[in-house]
C-alpha cells in the first residue's frame, strides 16, 4: 500500500493496483459471549466462542435456547428476527428449524454481486 497525491494505492498479487480515497480493512468478528457467563448455567460454547445449539435452537442445557449472532448466525437484524420467528413456532409446537430459510445477501460493490444461501 502506498499513498499518492492524497489517494491510497494497493498493489494486488496479480500485479494490478486499486486506487481510492479511503481504505477499509475488515478483520472479522468474534462473539462477546464471555460476558454472558453461560458456563454458570452449563451452556456450552463451540471452539470459536459461539453458543452451541441444535437445529431447534436448544443449547446444551435443557430449557435454554439461543438465537441470532450469538449462535454463529450472520450478524444481521433480519437473521435474528427470523430466528425469533422460528423459535416462537417451535415453542408453540411447530416443526420449524434453524436452517429452513433462504438467507438473502448482497454486496454493494462494483461490479455488483448478489446471491442466496
Amino acid at each position: 500500500m502506498t499513498r499518492k497525491n492524497g489517494s491510497i494505492c494497493v498493489e494486488m498479487d496479480s500485479g494490478h493496483s486499486v486506487e481510492g480515497d479511503l481504505l477499509l480493512v475488515a478483520t472479522g468478528r468474534r462473539p462477546n459471549t464471555k460476558a454472558l457467563r453461560v458456563e454458570a448455567a452449563g451452556v456450552a460454547l463451540d471452539d470459536k466462542g459461539y453458543v452451541r445449539v441444535d437445529k431447534h435452537f436448544r443449547t446444551t442445557t435443557p430449557h435454554i435456547y439461543a438465537i441470532g449472532d450469538v449462535t454463529g448466525q450472520p450478524a444481521f437484524t433480519h437473521v435474528a428476527w427470523e430466528d425469533y420467528r422460528r423459535l416462537q413456532s417451535i415453542l408453540e409446537g411447530g416443526d420449524r428449524t434453524q436452517g429452513d430459510r433462504v438467507l438473502g445477501y448482497a454486496f454493494f460493490i462494483e461490479p455488483q454481486v448478489g446471491g442466496l444461501a
